[in-house]
């Protein structure tokens, strides 16, 4: 048996409980595209704190293709439609590179049928940015958040995860076995960095 919802998407409440449909618009015309897009009846889920976990995460197995995703669009014209930053956070060079973002973007995993997005809620006097998680089923939620975790367990195996202090305060960062920490990475003062750099030199 279906669960019932007493305060439809169906329905406009404009005149009868304006606040709940500022609220409701955003939920709305996603839920919308998504039922379009796929053929099947999507519904928001919360996911609680995990959403917080997911935005680093995911977007770094996004980067090294350990997911299959589609960026579906973006939601608000007057927000950015893309991000360009820089992906080491480490590095005092300005490496500034396209990188995906769930901000204004609704991002698709076609595997588990699960839909993200990090949008904006505007009301009278307020506006604020808000994890919104959508899927086809609360199952299909749990299935997509399991997955992932045994996806970055599995990362974080094959490689060494440094917790570093920057300007930008702390940061997680992860480096294969093999991997080479290149010497502009190093946040040392300067001198430092020329006194170790020159002993490591001269020692090998």
């Amino acid at each position: 048996m279906q669960k019932q919802i007493l305060f439809s998407h169906q329905e406009d409440f404009r005149k009868s409980h304006p606040h709940y449909e500022d609220f409701a618009i955003l939920s709305r015309r996603i839920i919308s595209f998504l039922n379009d897009l796929t053929n099947e009846n999507w519904q928001s889920i919360d996911i609680g704190e995990s959403t917080l976990q997911l935005d680093a995460n995911l977007l770094e197995m996004m980067e090294k293709d350990l997911l299959d995703y589609e960026v579906l669009c973006s939601i608000f014209e007057t927000k950015s439609q893309g991000k360009v930053a820089s992906k080491s956070q480490l590095s005092f060079e300005n490496k500034l590179e396209v990188v995906e973002t769930f901000e204004n973007n609704l991002i698709f995993f076609p595997q588990y049928n699960v839909a993200l997005t990090l949008a904006f809620n505007y009301s009278a006097g307020n506006t604020w940015p808000e994890y919104h998680f959508f899927s086809t089923s609360v199952e299909n939620a749990l299935n997509f958040l399991q997955e992932i975790n045994e996806k970055l367990r599995q990362l974080l195996m094959q490689s060494v995860t440094y917790l570093v202090d920057t300007e930008s305060g702390v940061q997680r960062r992860n480096y294969g076995e093999q991997a080479v920490v290149s010497r502009e990475d190093v946040l040392l003062a300067e001198s430092i960095k020329q006194d170790i750099f020159r002993s490591i030199d001269e020692f090998f």
